[in-house]
């Protein structure tokens, strides 16, 4: 029994022994434990607090209350107006807002109104433009969004605060200036001035009409010679009998006349109404003159010459002294049953006669129906040069 007994005792004590072995151990193990969980708890909390210091705020800035401006009227061609963009306006505006409005209620309005744009900031940048989340459209960001850092890391949001209003930041329309530039004045109308009407010709004399006279020496200082064209203002045919006249010296003296043994030519015999043909008058003795008058002696004719002739391919052409006006005259009419006289007139500068030269055609049976004439007339142009000439045509 007192063995059973010892045994007892040494068994209790290494028992005794063992727990007292383990009692520390357990509470290291203890304290280890809470320690890590208090470590965890740390490291929960400084993450949760991190995380709170990177966290961003959306700080939204009040800006000036607009002032009511009226919106200028565009200057411009209408298509200006209506080519402007649309992708940023809603589907539809509010049933209070009317078609025009120019206060700053529009502004605030057309604000509301939109959809909620999605925006982005980026590491504390301006915000970039979104897209809506309702309809699709772009929109530019309607509010002056700045990105701020918490100055606090460990401050929280308030979360009873209320949230911040928005202010729409739609720009002032810039008021319409009148423009100060003086006006241009118009020029003044002045009453229409009546348009210059030509002068009137003057009336020919009823009789015989001189035109294009020029007085000349001969060549050969024999005599005076005088060219020019006789015209027959009267309303019947004139039969010429006499071409004369009276010459004066730079005193009004008379040099020479009608007894002055004066020669005359002319092509035809008769003149037709309003016809016209060149004369040539020759006097004898006489270099010069200071002036002349010229007269016309004729009567009535019943004799009535045609004057309806073309010419073709005219031209002049000179020959030793002499210009030879050649070409082919045409009948337009009946068949001629006398005689048919061609004239050529030389002209100078002035429209003055220097001389002229006929041709009688007898041979003219075949001239008619439409049928031309060759024809070839040479004048002596008194050296004098010439600036045009003129073929005539009479025939019975």
């Amino acid at each position: 029994m007192p063995h059973h007994n010892e045994v007892s005792k040494k068994l209790r004590h290494n028992a005794s022994a063992r727990n007292k072995i383990r009692r520390p151990r357990q509470e290291l193990l203890k304290s280890v434990i809470l320690a890590l969980m208090l470590l965890l708890s740390l490291a929960c909390t400084l993450g949760g607090s991190a995380s709170t210091s990177r966290r961003e705020r959306i700080v939204v800035r009040r800006l000036p209350t607009l002032t009511p401006t009226a919106w200028p009227t565009p200057i411009g061609p209408a298509d200006s107006v209506a080519s402007a963009p649309t992708a940023a306006m809603p589907s539809s505006l509010p049933p209070d807002l009317s078609p025009i409005q120019s206060d700053a209620s529009l502004a605030v309005s057309l604000a509301q109104s939109f959809p909620t744009p999605t925006t982005a900031v980026l590491n504390g940048q301006q915000p970039v433009a979104g897209v809506s989340t309702e309809t699709g459209a772009q929109i530019q960001p309607a509010e002056e969004v700045i990105a701020l850092s918490s100055s606090n890391e460990n401050s929280q949001p308030d979360p009873a605060a209320p949230p911040p209003a928005v202010q729409s930041t739609v720009e002032p329309v810039a008021e319409a200036i009148p423009s100060t530039d003086t006006p241009t004045p118009s020029p003044e109308l002045l009453p229409p001035t009546d348009t210059p009407e030509p002068p009137t010709p003057t009336p020919l004399p009823e009789g015989w009409v001189f035109n294009g006279v020029q007085i000349t020496p001969k060549p050969d200082g024999s005599a005076l010679l005088v060219h020019g064209n006789l015209l027959n203002n009267t309303s019947s045919a004139q039969k010429l009998s006499r071409v004369t006249g009276s010459f004066f010296d730079e005193q009004g003296q008379v040099i020479a006349g009608a007894d002055s043994n004066l020669t005359d030519y002319w092509p035809i015999a008769a003149v037709p109404p309003a016809g016209q043909v060149p004369f040539e008058l020759v006097v004898p003795g006489l270099q010069s003159a200071a002036d002349y008058d010229l007269q016309v002696q004729a009567e009535p004719g019943e004799l009535l010459l045609r004057q309806d002739f073309e010419f073709i391919d005219v031209n002049l052409t000179p020959k030793e002294d002499k210009q030879c006006v050649i070409g082919k005259v045409r009948n337009p009419g009946s068949k001629l049953q006398s005689y048919l006289v061609i004239a050529a007139v030389l002209y100078d500068a002035q429209g003055n006669v220097i001389n002229y030269y006929d041709h009688l055609e007898q041979s003219i049976g075949n001239l008619k129906d439409d049928t031309t004439l060759d024809f070839e007339i040479c004048v002596d142009p008194l050296n004098q040069p010439v600036a045009r000439f003129e073929p005539q045509a009479w025939g019975l």
